[in-house]
């Protein structure tokens, strides 16, 4: 199984192929997916 940024690399690719309102939509999903990952990072480094 891939990672969640693995996934969010995947969603991205081609991104200049799609409408504008679905790149906006994938750029907050991730935002969103990133927020999430530092935040798990930062749990684990105690910060």
């Amino acid at each position: 199984m891939t990672d969640r940024l693995e996934q969010l690399r995947h969603e991205l690719a081609g991104i200049d192929e799609h409408p504008v309102a679905e790149r906006v939509a994938r750029f907050e999903h991730a935002n969103e997916v990133l927020a999430g990952e530092l935040a798990a990072l930062d749990e684990l480094t105690g910060g």
